[in-house]
């Protein structure tokens, strides 16, 4: 059964939080740029909250990421439930040390 909660990075959440401090500062700053009719400043800032945008994008997926050891730690009682089955000899080993893939990946 799939857990319904993954943990996420401290510093994952500063950043998602410093992020959206920066789209609120960027929409307050669109809607005086559009008050005023500013429109060099509408230009700047709407580059600004497309950059940020992305940035949150990117953020928001490495929150989904997990380390690939939590999957493969499951993997040598497996193998030797599996080994036990069919009566043969096998041998696992795993290196995925600091690798980390989605939690999407997983439900597939």
């Amino acid at each position: 059964m799939m857990q319904s909660r993954i943990r996420v990075d401290l510093e994952l959440l500063d950043n998602l939080m410093s992020l959206a401090g920066e789209m609120v500062l960027s929409r307050n700053q669109l809607l005086q740029a559009i008050a005023t009719q500013d429109f060099q400043s509408i230009h700047r800032v709407g580059q600004r909250i497309n950059s940020v945008t992305s940035e949150l994008q990117e953020t928001v997926m490495l929150t989904r990421m997990q380390p690939m050891g939590k999957v493969f730690d499951r993997f040598p009682r497996v193998v030797r439930d599996l080994s036990a089955a069919l009566e043969k000899k096998f041998n696992w080993s795993s290196k995925a040390g600091g690798s980390n893939w989605t939690k999407v990946c997983w439900k597939r």
